[in-house]
């Protein structure tokens, strides 16, 4: 399938079958959601990097894995959404409850926090600091410059991102806030919120897995 990057168009071929999934704030590579992504759909070459709440360091491990040029699509949790939006990354995208202020979002978690899942260094704890919030002040959403252009080669909205970002959304967010839907409806012309059947809060589940994203990765 072919996809715009930028100006021009990055034709992908069936062979490129890597799919990134970014998990988001306290999560893990190791975590129950990758056991199904590869469980479900093992036809896919599913890479996990292990992530953390410093954007520069976790934006550039990500960029170091698209590299290659073998990527055929990003997928981004929470805070691993705002990760996707953020990194090099030019093909389909889909961000899935995605932390689109993080400044505001991480610093709730100031102070010590517990991983959700198993680390490769054994921590079950982290801190976060004034400081480490700030880094995100650094790191603003790319709306508006020359990526923001729709598949059809029509320049996008002004402060919007490109509709090759996919947004899914719950209807009733505990972690972001009932504000957030806002957010999404202004940023984001390629969206759908989920019911609660399928995505009843801020974490990915295995029903989500099985019933909405066939939509998404069989057109990677």
């Amino acid at each position: 399938m072919g996809v715009l990057m930028g100006k021009g168009r990055l034709k992908i071929s069936n062979s490129m079958r890597k799919i990134l999934w970014l998990h988001g704030f306290g999560g893990s590579a190791k975590s129950g959601i990758v056991n199904f992504l590869r469980k479900y759909y093992p036809q896919f070459d599913w890479v996990a990097p292990e992530l953390n709440h410093h954007p520069g360091e976790s934006i550039a491990k990500i960029n170091g894995l698209l590299g290659g040029g073998d990527v055929a699509a990003v997928l981004g949790t929470s805070l691993g959404g705002f990760y996707a939006i953020c990194c090099d990354f030019r093909g389909p995208e889909l961000v899935i409850n995605p932390a689109v202020n993080p400044y505001e979002t991480i610093r709730k978690h100031l102070g010590k926090n517990k991983w959700f899942g198993p680390r490769s260094d054994g921590a079950t704890e982290f801190m976060v600091t004034e400081d480490d919030v700030k880094e995100f002040l650094d790191w603003p959403l790319p709306v508006g410059n020359d990526d923001c252009v729709t598949p059809t080669g029509e320049e996008a909205f002004p402060g919007m991102l490109p509709d090759r970002i996919l947004c899914h959304y719950t209807e009733h967010d505990p972690l972001l806030g009932e504000e957030v839907k806002a957010d999404y409806e202004r940023l984001f012309p390629n969206r759908e919120m989920m019911t609660h059947h399928v995505l009843p809060g801020h974490v990915v589940t295995e029903s989500y897995i099985v019933r909405i994203l066939p939509k998404f990765i069989w057109n990677v």
